[in-house]
């Protein structure tokens, strides 16, 4: 991808925002879960309290894809070390018709970064969500979400499987899971995911 300034720039305010947070974290790194990712993750406000015990710090950005988390990955992770990085993109990559391929390399590009700078961190990966407004995409939202399953257990990462959990019991998209744009999740799809995320921190291997 060719980057123009403009281009950039639209990401320069939320980055900034975000290297403060890490900057102003009371908790030690060591300590931390860092949730980076797009919307889905920026727009969870009550993510502390959802997920207590833990300690968790939110990075979430909007209309970020995984090719701006791999992108500014050394930005807003330079001198912070978290115990655990969960990640969280995908729709954006879909919408904006990014090849499966390349969005699979950009993942696996992110997932490097942190390995090579923090060897002893913990990885996770979300799996894309079932969107009403992206129905339309449902195929290739499940072939990528095989994908990131495939790629995770490769570099002996973990996945959590949002996807199948957000369904109705037929296997339908669910659309009172989501705010009025059925793209953003409400209260009701974030109770989906801090039940799922709760089980899969309580039955790590990880010590807190």
């Amino acid at each position: 991808m060719n980057l123009d300034s403009e281009e950039l720039n639209k990401w320069v305010e939320e980055i900034e925002q975000l290297k403060e947070k890490v900057r102003n974290a009371a908790i030690k790194s060591d300590r931390l879960i860092a949730f980076y990712g797009s919307s889905s993750i920026r727009m969870w406000e009550n993510i502390s309290d959802d997920l207590q015990p833990y300690q968790v710090i939110n990075l979430g950005f909007g209309g970020s894809s995984y090719y701006w988390c791999n992108y500014f990955q050394p930005e807003v992770f330079d001198n912070f070390s978290p115990k655990q990085v969960i990640l969280y993109a995908g729709d954006n990559d879909l919408g904006s018709e990014t090849p499966e391929n390349e969005i699979i390399n950009n993942l696996a590009s992110l997932v490097d970064k942190f390995k090579s700078h923090l060897s002893e961190i913990g990885i996770t990966v979300i799996s894309v969500k079932p969107s009403p407004e992206r129905h339309y995409l449902k195929d290739k939202i499940e072939s990528l979400n095989a994908k990131i399953k495939d790629l995770m257990h490769s570099v002996e990462g973990d996945y959590i499987d949002i996807y199948s959990r957000m369904l109705s019991d037929q296997g339908d998209y669910r659309s009172e899971l989501f705010l009025e744009d059925q793209l953003h999740m409400n209260e009701l799809g974030y109770e989906i995911w801090q039940r799922e995320i709760l089980q899969y921190l309580n039955e790590s291997s990880l010590t807190y």
